[in-house]
């Protein structure tokens, strides 16, 4: 906390309240797109394990899950399936990356402008 005599005393402009508001949505938006990043890379963690177990069988049918059930797919098609979806989740977490990297320039450009305004009172 700020002491009394440190506080500054600032009109909030209709502007100045727009960029707290948008800040903090942006800051909203920032976490959640960080919740789904760690999704996302659990997740191509897991198609990587399952990479790893098609390569590895034996089986010259391995059982795939396709939406809510298995289905029995050739081993090399089973592979080239889950080498299709290790691509689309690192496109998914390169995309987020990027998301996640242009909010958090605009938050830090919100963040110089209103820390030169209000100093340590916001």
């Amino acid at each position: 906390m700020i002491s009394k005599e440190e506080e500054v005393d600032v009109e909030v402009t209709w502007e100045d309240q727009q960029k707290i508001n948008t800040f903090g949505r942006l800051s909203n938006a920032l976490s959640d797109l960080e919740d789904e990043l760690r999704t996302q890379k659990e997740q191509l963690e897991n198609v990587n394990e399952a990479e790893s177990e098609v390569m590895l069988s034996d089986d010259t049918h391995i059982k795939y899950w396709i939406g809510e059930s298995y289905v029995s797919v050739p081993r090399e098609k089973a592979e080239e399936m889950v080498g299709d979806q290790i691509k689309k989740v690192e496109k998914a977490i390169e995309d987020t990356e990027i998301k996640i990297k242009a909010l958090k320039e605009t938050l830090n450009t919100l963040k110089k402008e209103l820390k030169a305004k209000f100093k340590d009172s916001i």
